[in-house]
């Protein structure tokens, strides 16, 4: 009895070890919950959206799940490989010893808790933007592009370059691979990454990045987005010639048997959720900035501190997206160069809190 009561005491205390590590994190995401309570109060007779703590919950856990699967599947053929014999006890043994620490297990549910409530946040903020302020932007944003690109419109230059439906179709499957790429990694800097400054980095970044430059910013710089502008504003035909454009590709991909339609499927369903002001999953139509640039940006920042090979990697695919955001009509170019550069400076910026804390923290431990 004494040992078991010691054993859960030691368990206790490892577990507020861990949870005292993300302190920044849980500090700044109570932030976020108090600006985003005080901007509910205050504009709750303007909006119809209702704040939904569970909207990303059920997302992150099938998230979860198919990466689990995953990674079995990878186990599994690494396995075969190496000529290993008993597959399943070998499969099972790396599973307890994952599991065989009960603090990581608890802590990583925390971190899952947290997220959930950063994310329902963020979500609620994007879906009221133009119930706080109203598409003023995409005109300024527009004629921006064009003067940072020697008077040519960036979507222009684009599809001159990549002039082939094969390349739009490229770009639809890079932007749905966004998604499972950007909660995998941070899944992975939740519960793999063993090199815990740089887990603390990223996850900090991550949380300031989306609350800092894709709500503050996003609300301060409204704008709806190429794909979105002529709904908005049936006079403003700047990008009418782009959506014909993706659309004229789409059906010939759709000709081929080929699926290249993504995209101006999630921008209907995105417009359809902005119409009838439903709170769905996802909904909310923003611009600037871009936090498809800017989560992958971080995310090749971060890798390059683990493994430099995979960060080009990350870079190049961040690079895509950039291409992809203009090349599919979400975004102005401006959104992704804006959200590169203060993604970096949030970068320095949460390692420069970090650094800060763990020399107070050794000074307190010896003096």
């Amino acid at each position: 009895m004494l040992e078991a009561g010691l054993n859960k005491e030691r368990i206790f205390q490892k577990v507020f070890q861990e949870l005292y590590k993300d302190v920044f994190l849980y500090v700044f995401v109570f932030f976020t919950c108090i600006i985003t309570f005080f901007i509910y109060l205050y504009y709750k007779e303007i909006t119809l959206y209702d704040y939904q703590f569970l909207g990303y919950f059920s997302g992150l856990v099938n998230v979860i799940v198919a990466l689990f699967f995953s990674w079995s599947i990878y186990f599994y053929f690494r396995m075969l490989l190496k000529k290993q014999n008993e597959l399943f006890k070998a499969y099972f043994t790396t599973l307890l010893k994952m599991m065989s620490k009960p603090e990581k297990v608890v802590v990583f549910i925390f971190r899952l808790i947290l997220i959930n409530v950063f994310i329902s946040n963020y979500t609620y903020l994007k879906q009221i933007i133009p119930d706080i302020n109203l598409f003023y932007y995409d005109e300024t944003f527009f004629e921006l592009d064009k003067f940072l690109h020697s008077g040519v419109s960036p979507w222009e230059l684009s599809h001159s370059f990549f002039y082939s439906p094969y390349w739009t179709l490229l770009f639809n499957l890079s932007y749905n691979l966004w998604f499972v790429l950007i909660w995998g990694s941070v899944l992975y800097f939740m519960w793999y990454c063993k090199n815990q400054f740089i887990r603390q980095a990223y996850l900090l970044s991550f949380f300031m990045c989306w609350f800092l430059i894709g709500s503050i910013l996003a609300i301060l710089m409204s704008s709806s987005g190429p794909c979105f502008v002529h709904l908005l504003n049936p006079e403003n035909t700047y990008y009418k010639p782009l959506m014909e454009r993706l659309s004229y590709q789409v059906d010939s991909l759709w000709i081929l048997k080929v699926y290249g339609g993504e995209a101006s499927q999630i921008q209907n369903y995105l417009w359809q959720a902005y119409s009838n002001r439903s709170g769905e999953v996802g909904a909310g139509i923003s611009a600037m900035p871009s936090m498809h640039v800017s989560s992958s940006v971080l995310l090749a920042i971060a890798t390059f501190e683990i493994n430099k090979s995979i960060s080009v990697v990350f870079w190049i695919f961040s690079l895509i997206i950039m291409i992809s955001s203009v090349h599919l009509g979400w975004h102005y170019a401006v959104d992704g160069y804006v959200a590169a550069i203060l993604t970096v400076l949030i970068w320095r910026m949460a390692r420069f809190i970090l650094r800060r804390q763990a020399l107070i923290l050794f000074h307190e431990k010896h003096t």
